[in-house]
């Protein structure tokens, strides 16, 4: 069977905790420690204290705009994480850092951001990886999706009288009696790169997690890439498979 190297382009992940009101010296403090820890990680630090949150951020273009059916799109190299009133989100899109990276970093930033915010557990986590993987069968994503995992290419889509700018099809893996997690599963054609397949799994991960057991947040994490790497890379790849 065909075997993908995913290139990985984005690593979300939001911990769900019951909603309070920051204090904004607290915030402040969280990010003074993270920049003692990393001073680049995270270079600009905005405030919102009607909100009850902040935003620790890095950001930059990424390369020249590239074209979209929506005009011109401006990719950006972003590292942040954001606080709000009920989660802390750790995100890292179109960023070089690696898997063992990001997961350093939301142990870091978990640790540090529960102990300066008085954040007594959290109550729920969602991890979402993003990659892209290149068909080797079809040059086209569109066509890829279209006619090896839908059988609609060709007349069946000439049939709608419009031509089509993006394919994409979902899944949903519902919670089972042994493993409570939920996993979404988006696999689309890519408007920056028509030859890579865009792959898109969000997975929920419900259940109270303690301060002393943080760890647990960075396996949710794992577990998650994991799906995208192994079950939905080969799900993918036996559609890709020659035919001679």
């Amino acid at each position: 069977m065909i075997h993908y190297d995913p290139r990985t382009i984005a690593y979300i992940t939001e911990l769900i905790h019951f909603p309070m009101q920051h204090d904004p010296a607290a915030l402040r403090r969280l990010y003074n420690r993270l920049g003692e820890h990393a001073g680049d990680w995270y270079l600009n630090f905005n405030v919102d204290p009607a909100q009850g949150g902040a935003q620790l951020v890095t950001a930059k273009p990424l390369g020249a705009p590239t074209a979209s059916p929506m005009g011109p799109m401006q990719q950006q190299q972003v590292s942040a994480v954001t606080l709000m009133p009920d989660r802390i989100q750790v995100q890292e899109e179109m960023t070089d850092l690696s898997l063992d990276g990001y997961l350093d970093r939301l142990s870091v930033v978990a640790e540090a951001a529960c102990d300066e915010l008085r954040i007594p557990q959290v109550n729920a986590q969602q991890c979402t990886v993003r990659s892209l993987v290149s068909p080797r069968s079809v040059a086209d994503s569109r066509q890829f999706l279209a006619g090896r995992m839908l059988g609609a290419d060709g007349e069946p889509l000439e049939g709608i009288g419009r031509p089509v700018g993006m394919v994409g099809i979902r899944f949903m893996f519902p919670q089972s009696d042994d493993d409570p997690s939920v996993f979404n599963v988006r696999v689309e054609s890519y408007n920056a790169d028509p030859r890579s397949l865009f792959l898109e799994v969000a997975a929920v991960f419900p259940g109270n997690v303690e301060p002393q057991d943080l760890g647990e947040l960075t396996n949710n994490v794992q577990r998650t890439y994991d799906f995208l790497a192994t079950n939905l890379c080969d799900f993918v790849a036996r559609f890709d498979e020659r035919i001679e």
